[in-house]
């Protein structure tokens, strides 16, 4: 039995404590201000209070009226509730169980789109379910107090801010049951979203690609007639275009519940090694293709890290809702828009007239026709963002899921960026076998060795290698592939000492592909001058960088930050705090190399930087943030190493002995004994 008080204000509103319906709510009010504090969990002065449920009364009648409520709340939550002469308050600390509070945690970081792409794990699948099965009804459904206009404008505001919370949960669902197969659960999910919006035309839509993706053609077809008479009555309009397209699709027998079919297309890339890993990414770019409002997803990342192999796979799998109308349109050559559209008129054996104003004639072809296009190694240049906007709004039942090194930046766009495979969380994890970039070595070690075979004493070095490489598909590839001559511990040796060692000789490797070296040469060659010298000096940086360091060191300016982030260059995390892939560094310090003076003055700033950051902290290490200073000082520990073994290799004895000095400082010493801070700077 539970234990506590249990408050249920979604649907109508209950009080349970123990387990039992408390039912000595004499007035309405009572149960409007225990809802009132229990939701709002802060103290309100009486007067407030007053005013709330009595605003319209003199203030010694309202005063009095609150006074009788609170004796009321004593008998039933007076555990709960904190009262003084000046403030009433519920008090969060006591055993209680409110379900808005839960609904909200449990969608705790769900997006304000209302569309189905945030789905990414079954973790976050299980939350969201439970979240919307907490949703029993509308806040304080059918609860009504009487005078009391400023308590019902409250309620009114949060009944509509939990409705909407509760919409987008239910979309994401439907989303992610649509793009799962599991077409049973996304309309158990659908038929909750139309109970709650009856008149919203995409759930129609999705009801309409459930029911004929689950064999029922009829009621699918049905679902339209209904679509189409709550148009009609509630908003006085027509279905729109893309409602009445699906429609004649499921009407043709194009959307079945076992869709067959044909042999994949003779000019679909042959995939010779099976795909690893990637489940999220698969997810989201799944939710994507069944979203009704999205038209063009893009996957971005640099050379080598699967961004072909991830479209090929997710356009795979979307070829049970759009049939044989999907395409696989390689455009690494085309570099003009009149370019792009010759190239994909050719692939999907459209006629052409003539070698002019290819881009209409493309929309022309396409204006009403229902397809996926993929489009691999697009490249950014002026007028192709433009030329795929036109696209999109011309011929609005094309999708467009574009690989490339870029963001295009097209209104609309839903971009998902791309990094290395999930890593094992140490060298030691104890489930590195698990991990996908553990499974895509084992996997390429069998391969290229035929017969030779991991032991379970090796999986710290596989993980290790791994983690060197951050996850990079490319870099551990060809690093499983050296396992027909070394250990992987010798393969992890060989990476700490250079990168230059990941490079293949097999001879059919793309060049761009045929070692590290060339896949970061790929990146750099597509990289504007203001973004190579931004890049290589903020290659400096060791383990991330807050974007000060980045202004002061490196002369970074927003945009040019923002370019980078564009190209995956560099990654943002929640804390703020940049980082750039290991491997990536590494080849931006030898570019710097390349201009010793450049490199000197970058080194020059670095020192000076850190040292006047050490400095400005331990400084303040006296005061009630000392706990957040030194924390400061530990993310920066691999920053200040550097910064101190550079200025000792270059002779700048003045900025090492400072360094030195301030990290065996004894104020800093001090506090790093009262403060338990894990990573803390060893001395330098």
């Amino acid at each position: 039995m539970d234990k506590g008080l249990r408050l249920i204000l979604l649907g109508k509103p209950q009080i349970i404590r123990d387990g039992v319906p408390v039912t000595g709510f004499v007035y309405n009010k009572a149960l409007a201000l225990l809802a009132y504090l229990a939701v709002t969990k802060r103290p309100h002065s009486r007067e407030s209070l007053a005013g709330l449920l009595w605003g319209e009364m003199p203030d010694a009648a309202a005063k009095a009226n609150l006074r009788k409520i609170l004796s009321v709340l004593r008998e039933v939550a007076g555990h709960e509730l904190t009262i003084d002469r000046q403030t009433v308050a519920f008090d969060v600390e006591s055993t209680y169980r409110l379900d808005t509070g839960i609904f909200e945690a449990k969608l705790h970081g769900l997006g304000a789109s209302a569309n189905a792409t945030g789905i990414v794990s079954e973790n976050e699948v299980r939350q969201i379910e439970e979240a919307v099965g907490l949703y029993g009804g509308d806040f304080l459904e059918g609860f009504y107090v009487r005078s009391a206009p400023a308590f019902e404008e409250w309620a009114l505001a949060e009944r509509e801010r939990l409705r909407q919370m509760a919409l987008r949960a239910l979309y994401r669902l439907v989303g992610h049951y649509t793009a799962e197969g599991n077409h049973s659960r996304g309309l158990d999910y659908a038929t909750r979203l139309l109970a709650l919006e009856p008149w919203h035309e995409e759930v129609h839509q999705q009801m309409m690609l459930l029911l004929a993706l689950s064999g029922q053609r009829s009621a699918a077809l049905n679902q339209f007639r209904v679509c189409r008479r709550l148009l009609a009555d509630e908003l006085g309009v027509e279905p729109n275009r893309d409602t009445v397209a699906l429609y004649h699709r499921i009407a043709r027998g194009e959307i079945t519940a076992q869709p067959t079919f044909a042999p994949m297309p003779s000019d679909w890339p042959l995939e010779v090694t099976p795909f690893v890993g990637r489940a999220e990414e698969l997810a989201k770019l799944a939710a994507y293709l069944v979203a009704p409002d999205s038209h063009l997803a893009t996957v971005v990342g640099i050379s080598g890290v699967g961004k072909t192999r991830l479209v090929l796979q997710g356009a795979s799998q979307a070829r049970r809702i759009f049939g044989q109308a999907v395409y696989y349109v390689p455009v690494a050559a085309a570099s003009t828009p009149e370019a792009i559209a010759h190239t994909l008129m050719r692939a999907l054996a459209l006629p052409v007239t003539g070698l002019r104003n290819a881009v209409a004639q493309l929309i022309s072809h396409l204006r009403d026709r229902e397809m996926l296009i993929v489009l691999d190694q697009l490249e950014f240049h002026p007028g192709v963002p433009g030329f795929l906007q036109e696209l999109i709004q011309q011929a609005p039942r094309v999708r467009l899921l574009i690989a490339a090194s870029n963001r295009l930046r097209v209104t609309g766009e839903w971009v998902l960026p791309l990094y290395g495979l999930k890593i094992p969380a140490s060298d030691a994890a104890a489930d590195s076998w698990g991990s996908d970039a553990v499974q895509l070595f084992v996997q390429t070690v069998e391969r290229v060795c035929g017969v030779c075979k991991l032991e379970e004493d090796q999986l710290p070095h596989v993980a290790r290698i791994c983690r060197l490489v951050e996850g990079l598909p490319l870099g551990i590839e060809l690093a499983a592939a050296w396992s027909r001559l070394l250990s992987p511990q010798e393969i992890a040796h060989e990476i700490e000492k250079s990168y230059g060692f990941l490079m293949s000789s097999a001879p059919g490797a793309s060049e761009r592909h045929h070692s590290l070296t060339a896949a970061f040469d790929y990146t750099w060659g597509r990289m504007s001058l203001a973004e190579r010298t931004l890049f290589q000096r903020l290659s400096v940086f060791r383990d991330g960088f807050a974007r000060e360091a980045a202004e002061q060191v490196a002369g970074a300016s927003l945009s040019t930050l923002a370019a980078l982030m564009d190209k995956c260059l560099i990654q943002r995390a929640l804390s703020g705090r940049y980082h750039i892939h290991s491997l990536l560094a590494q080849y931006g310090r030898q570019k710097l190399a390349e201009q010793p003076e450049a490199e000197a003055q970058v080194y020059e700033r670095y020192c000076s930087f850190f040292t006047a950051f050490l400095q400005r902290r331990i400084a303040r290490l006296d005061n009630a943030a000392s706990g957040d200073h030194l924390s400061q000082i530990a993310a920066e520990h691999a920053n200040l190493d550097a910064a101190w073994q550079w200025a000792l290799a270059h002779s700048r004895q003045e900025a090492a002995a400072s360094l030195a000095e301030l990290a065996t400082s004894e104020r800093f010493m001090a506090a790093k004994q009262v403060f338990d801070i894990s990573g803390a700077p060893r001395d330098l």
